[in-house]
């Protein structure tokens, strides 16, 4: 086989950048020479993987696998290659299709013949949820300056944000514009003004946002309808509070302003529901299929699904609300899993896992134990600089080398702190939700079921009155296997010579 090389680490421009890029390489091509592989090109790049199509070497590297200048990839571990779904999804479906034959690491290997879905798909997921963990700290900030009164991001227009200031950050009136807001709003109330002649009225003054642009009819609503301008703290899932901050105008003046805009802006209400609106997908143009109701001058209604036809009319042929339930009930019938099928895949799939475990905890251990080495020489070169057997620069030169030595260790020490406890854990929270989707579905309401389709679909189509579904392969995976409880030792997952129980393509139609 000749491997791809792909190295990389999230942060740019920066001086540990670098050496954390040139250490994988380092180790990569050492652990290539030793097992004989066949490098053909090397992709290395400072981006961060959280955000898909983000990362031009990953692309040309996916670019070269289809145009089979190799077949194989080596990487220090499969998160250098993916923290998101989207990407996750390509190399898994390369896997499938055997362009790509294997992934190679220093402490694993993933091949076409021993892949399980299920597994890729939680370590993938794994991967992605570590992304996820980065910005836990940055909440952790946000929640201590929310406790603070603080706002703890960027001003709302008529604020700005002002520096530090008593180990302290918050945000001030905007002293250009911040005379404007109440004025507006002593406007809206007295002259029962709505939003678009408010922006009217805000133009005619000159005002203008914080780009030195005219506010939009949509920033302008925004405004109009946070309460952080009465003083009122309102931050995602947190609780309210008073901020520390200057209101501009009263918590009183704030309420007439939205009984002003409440009369202006009546939401119409609907009588019909279409729960399956924008889920699906019209096969001929890709737009999304939309409900809609037609009421004749009897009074009788008909509910139908169509395509959008924004770019012009497709050809697609509407559907009837009541066949459109029959298209999907088949589909959602193949998520009602058999419970000892799914007792059976979590043994052996966690069992893999902990089989999948081993190598990793060894070469943690050496690292560990290098780590404790390369201590003990920074001790021993300081008690010899003390007893003056070496001289102040030869104490320096050897700290920094043991140093950077350290820094290379702890970084590969980083790479290889699995929490196992926690990968178990989202493997048994997977099948037991398996195990309540059909009930779920069939039991909730319209948005249970928008909810359930989005968590076991990639794509739903129809086409001439027909609906073709992608399954996300981890579901796909288990709904092959429960069609077949014959085939009870899973052989296309775990025997030695495996027999594949996926079929080449995952969408089904109807």
């Amino acid at each position: 086989m000749k491997y791809f090389m792909y190295c990389r680490k999230s942060s740019e421009g920066d001086e540990k950048q670098a050496l954390s890029l040139q250490s994988q390489e380092r180790e990569l091509r050492d652990y290539a020479k030793e097992n004989k592989l066949e490098i053909v090109k090397m992709y290395s790049e400072a981006k961060s993987a959280r955000i898909p199509g983000k990362r031009d070497q990953f692309k040309a590297m996916l670019e070269g696998l289809d145009a089979r200048k190799a077949d194989a990839i080596i990487c220090w571990k499969t998160d250098r290659l993916s923290r998101n779904p989207e990407e996750a999804g390509k190399i898994m479906q390369r896997i499938t299709d055997n362009v790509i034959k294997e992934i190679r690491t220093p402490q694993k290997s993933i091949g076409t013949e021993d892949a399980n879905d299920i597994l890729m798909g939680v370590e993938f997921g794994s991967n992605s949820q570590f992304s996820k963990d980065l910005s836990y700290n940055t909440k952790r900030g946000i929640r201590e300056k929310i406790n603070l009164g603080q706002w703890p991001g960027l001003a709302p227009h008529f604020y700005v944000n002002y520096g530090l200031k008593n180990k302290e950050r918050n945000i001030i009136p905007d002293p250009n514009i911040a005379e404007y807001y109440p004025k507006i709003v002593d406007e809206i109330v007295s002259r029962k003004l709505n939003v678009i002649r408010a922006l009217d009225q805000l133009n005619k003054w000159g005002v203008k946002n914080r780009y030195n642009r005219s506010f939009a009819l949509s920033s302008l609503h925004r405004i109009l309808r946070d309460p952080i301008y009465y003083g009122l703290l309102r931050y995602s899932e947190y609780p309210e509070k008073i901020g520390a901050w200057e209101p501009l105008i009263s918590k009183k003046k704030w309420l007439l302003l939205q009984d002003v805009l409440d009369d202006k802006s009546k939401p119409i209400k609907t009588r019909w529901e279409y729960p399956y609106n924008k889920l699906v997908h019209c096969a001929r143009c890709g737009l999304f299929i939309t409900g809609y109701t037609k009421v004749k001058k009897s009074g009788k209604a008909y509910s139908y699904y169509s395509c959008t036809k924004r770019h012009g009319n497709c050809g697609n042929p509407p559907i009837k609300l009541n066949d459109m339930e029959n298209l999907v009930t088949p589909f959602i019938s193949k998520i009602k899993f058999k419970g000892s099928i799914l007792d059976e895949l979590k043994k052996r799939t966690l069992e893999k896992l902990e089989n999948e475990f081993g190598h990793e905890i060894a070469k943690r251990e050496e690292i560990s134990k290098s780590i404790a080495q390369a201590t003990l020489k920074l001790d021993k070169i300081l008690t010899m600089r003390l007893d003056e057997e070496i001289t102040k620069e030869q104490y320096q030169q050897k700290k920094d080398e043991i140093n950077s030595e350290l820094d290379n260790l702890k970084e590969v020490e980083i790479d290889l702190r699995f929490n196992r406890d926690e990968i178990r854990s989202q493997l048994e929270l997977y099948f037991e939700k398996v195990k309540g989707l059909y009930d779920v579905f069939t039991n909730g309401d319209s948005e249970d079921k928008r909810k359930i389709i989005y968590e076991i679909t990639d794509r739903i189509e129809l086409d001439n009155k027909k609906l073709r579904w992608n399954f996300k392969k981890p579901y796909l995976a288990l709904i092959e296997v429960n069609s077949c409880p014959e085939n009870i030792n899973w052989g296309g997952w775990w025997d030695s010579n495996p027999r594949p129980l996926l079929p080449q393509r995952s969408a089904l139609t109807s």
